[in-house]
């Protein structure tokens, strides 16, 4: 009973075997010959190991083939391979995780120009990166470069990330890499609230207290200015209206009380 079990089980393992291995067979071929579809199938059996040991550099090569013919899931997929590299260079090396982020940033915006909101979302994040690397700089390798994480930060933003709004709402708060400009940071607060970001509220609140702050100095200057003004007016007109006489007095006794 124990060698029919036995026997069942080699017999169906090699049956899955030259099944798979003819289709695989056939996909090379087809991969070979340009076929779109194949490239990316051809792809995905070299990266996930399915001819029985794991290919990365060649799966890729398969991946890019594909998606230089425009094939979506190719390009997303060649997004998200250098997205992964990115993030295990992220923060020990921030320029050959910046490579990658741009490299991936490349694919994911082919796809979320067709719609697809995962493609948009990696973007986003692809983005965001970008933005943390020149923020933060590395020691020796690459210098922080506020423009450049506000430039990445706004990219990331406007694809929607929350968290990438807060940043550049603090980036004009405090005038990193920017003009400093409160109302346009609590522009960028206000959309990072209205999805609910904990963080953004925080943020927002204490923005807007600065922002009434200021306001309320300069309504205090604008009003001690307009004074002095009505001041000054109010004694050139008293002093028009004198006499040549009295004049002549208030210049003897000006020049008296200043010896």
């Amino acid at each position: 009973m124990k060698k029919t079990k036995v026997f069942y089980l080699l017999f169906a393992t090699l049956l899955i075997s030259l099944t798979f291995g003819c289709a695989s067979y056939y996909g090379l071929a087809e991969a070979e010959r340009g076929d779109a579809k194949a490239q990316f199938k051809v792809g995905m059996y070299y990266y996930k190991g399915y001819w029985g040991r794991k290919h990365t550099q060649e799966g890729l090569k398969w991946f890019r083939k594909a998606a230089e013919q425009g094939f979506s899931d190719a390009q997303f997929m060649l997004g998200n391979c250098y997205y992964e590299n990115a993030s295990c260079c992220f923060p020990n090396d921030m320029i050959k995780a910046i490579e990658y982020y741009r490299e991936a940033s490349i694919w994911f915006h082919k796809v979320a120009e067709q719609g697809n909101t995962d493609a948009q979302f990696r973007l986003g994040l692809c983005y965001y990166f970008l933005g943390l690397c020149y923020y933060k700089g590395q020691s020796g390798k690459l210098p922080q470069n506020l423009s450049q994480a506000v430039k990445w930060w706004t990219m990331a933003a406007e694809q929607g990330n929350a968290d990438a709004q807060c940043n550049v709402g603090i980036c004009y708060e405090n005038g990193e890499g920017v003009t400093k400009d409160l109302l346009r940071a609590i522009e960028w607060y206000r959309k990072a609230v209205d999805q609910k970001n904990e963080r953004a509220i925080i943020l927002l609140n204490r923005a807007q207290d600065q922002y009434n702050k200021e306001k309320n100095i300069n309504n205090v200057n604008n009003t001690k200015k307009q004074h002095d003004q009505e001041k000054n007016t109010n004694y050139g007109n008293f002093y028009d209206d004198l006499s040549l006489k009295d004049k002549l007095l208030l210049h003897y006794w000006l020049w008296k009380l200043s010896r």
